[in-house]
């Protein structure tokens, strides 16, 4: 049956049929456009806190890089420290070690 051979009644019905049709496709694309927009927003949501978590997890490594430089800096200046008060502690050592090596420079020149 082709469109010239309706009558009112039937273009009526076939209009209001497709009207009616529009606006149930056009309700279902609006209610799927909001459920994508939620999943979207959903999913930002998680993009957001997994970049703080990652942004956390950054943060710590890079404190516990700088702690262990910090320690490694630290015990290298304890290290000094403790050669330095061996060495305040120990000034006859010094004194006599070196009077143990001069004389055996001045006997090995004659």
């Amino acid at each position: 049956m082709a469109f010239a051979e309706l009558n009112d009644h039937q273009m009526e019905a076939l209009t209001t049929h497709a009207a009616a049709r529009k606006a149930h496709t056009r309700a279902e694309l609006m209610r799927m456009l909001a459920e994508l927009r939620l999943e979207f927003i959903e999913g930002a949501e998680e993009a957001l806190r997994c970049s703080q978590w990652l942004s956390a997890q950054s943060d710590l490594v890079q404190a516990a890089y700088r702690l262990e430089v910090a320690s490694a800096r630290a015990e290298e200046e304890a290290r000094r420290a403790d050669a330095l008060v061996w060495l305040a502690e120990t000034p006859d050592l010094i004194a006599s070690t070196r009077a143990r090596a001069l004389p055996q420079e001045g006997a090995s020149d004659g």
